[in-house]
């Protein structure tokens, strides 16, 4: 993703970077090896989904951002917390 936004992205000294995990809702899926049960804070309980940790630049003098970053939240798969996904996104933004 980094590839297609690096010219795009207009820096900034005030700029930030947001982690931030959300839960693809997928309840009428049976057939989707990513699918499993987890919390959603936007349903307030737990649901089948694909989870999903996203890594995003703000400048808020443009009131813009640009997605930098993504990893499926896949433990089963590959044994990474949410946060092993965040040191990794983090480290390869620097």
């Amino acid at each position: 993703m980094w590839e297609h936004v690096a010219t795009q992205i207009v820096p900034t000294t005030q700029g930030y970077v947001v982690f931030d995990d959300t839960v693809l809702d997928k309840q009428h899926s049976f057939a989707i090896d990513l699918v499993r049960r987890q919390y959603s804070g936007n349903a307030h309980g737990v649901i089948k989904g694909i989870g999903v940790v996203t890594c995003v630049y703000v400048n808020p003098e443009l009131n813009e951002f640009w997605f930098i970053d993504y990893r499926i939240y896949d433990p089963a798969g590959d044994g990474k917390s949410k946060l092993d996904h965040v040191r990794e996104m983090l480290s390869h933004t620097v």
